[in-house]
């Protein structure tokens, strides 16, 4: 140990050794953890089952925040803003917020608002199918039989 470093300077060459290090045998980390979860796979789906059991609503938290940038808080306002209700359809919400989807613009990533299920499906088909809807809408609504 370099006694001439600082505390800082010490704790920075360690996590650029560290990063190194995880860089250059990435493969092999890789490789460990895929045999410990293959091996270790019923211990490993108990101890979620357990977790996510005690925790109601816990991953889907961590998955708006991981996908939207949606913290628990920003969430909850939202809903609050919203009056507990669908964006679109104004059907209020229920209590389990697993529930309610988060609708975000594909491209850009920038959440619009929450939508109930029907609602969300019906935005993601209109949005990936939008120019053979309005095909259809053309040709076999607006002409009158």
């Amino acid at each position: 140990m370099d006694v001439t470093l600082s505390p800082v300077e010490r704790r920075a060459r360690q996590a650029a050794y560290s990063k190194a290090w995880y860089e250059t045998h990435r493969k092999e980390r890789a490789a460990h953890a895929k045999a410990f979860r293959r091996a270790n796979a019923e211990k490993l789906r108990a101890y979620n089952r357990a977790y996510y059991l005690v925790r109601p609503g816990r991953k889907s938290e961590e998955h708006r925040r991981r996908r939207y940038g949606l913290s628990a808080d920003a969430f909850k306002a939202l809903r609050v803003v919203q009056n507990f209700c669908c964006a679109m359809c104004g059907e209020k919400f229920l209590d389990d917020s697993f529930r309610i989807k988060v609708d975000h613009n594909h491209k850009t990533g920038v959440v619009r608002g929450l939508l109930c299920l029907s609602c969300n499906t019906a935005v993601g088909w209109f949005e990936q199918y939008h120019e053979l809807i309005d095909r259809y809408l053309a040709r076999y609504v607006s002409t009158p039989k």
